[in-house]
């Protein structure tokens, strides 16, 4: 009987370690969502049965092609139109603020961004609801490390570094593969 419970004790000690490792290896703070899936990519994304949304996801998406091919002009008309088919839809206005922030408009990245955090059902830059705001499908969680990450390079380049470093570290700690650098690149978000 002695022998069962310490084999048992092993086991739990050993699984309870394997657990802590995995939890490193991703990064502290990192939602279960966010986890099993990365952040948010604008070609996973499908229509939600919507046609008009599907239209917009397309312009954006074929807009970050562009910009990934060095065609910000194009780039632009084409998250221009994705906001013309669907004015509701937040990753056209998440696009438009990581090409604002390119080409070095902070200003117009934050008003862009801002769009995007409310129609998402997110108070922009408040910390306190976007921690207790979780959709279903796991699309806020998923797009946190990119709202956290052009929100803080858009106040590091208007010289509020304070505010800007912890939302840099938080998106590099919830998505290193992306944000490890400081910046979402087109091809990042495509």
């Amino acid at each position: 009987m002695r022998l069962r419970r310490v084999r048992f004790a092993w086991l739990a000690v050993g699984c309870l370690a394997l657990g802590y490792l995995a939890v490193g290896c991703v990064g502290p703070g990192a939602s279960d969502s966010l986890r099993k899936a990365g952040p948010l990519r604008v070609s996973e994304l499908g229509d939600g049965g919507d046609p008009r949304r599907g239209a917009s996801l397309w312009a954006v998406g074929r807009g970050l092609e562009y910009a990934a091919a060095g065609r910000s002009d194009r780039a632009l008309i084409e998250y221009e139109r994705a906001v013309q088919m669907d004015a509701s839809n937040p990753i056209a206005y998440l696009a438009l603020a990581r090409h604002y922030l390119e080409l070095g408009d902070p200003l117009r990245a934050l008003r862009n961004l801002d769009q995007a955090e409310l129609l998402l059902g997110l108070e922009p830059g408040d910390e306190r609801l976007r921690s207790q705001s979780r959709a279903v499908d796991g699309t806020i969680v998923r797009i946190e490390p990119h709202l956290d990450g052009l929100r803080g390079g858009a106040l590091l380049a208007l010289g509020r570094e304070a505010e800007a470093r912890p939302l840099l570290e938080r998106a590099r700690q919830n998505a290193p593969e992306v944000w490890g650098d400081a910046q979402l690149s087109a091809e990042e978000l495509r």
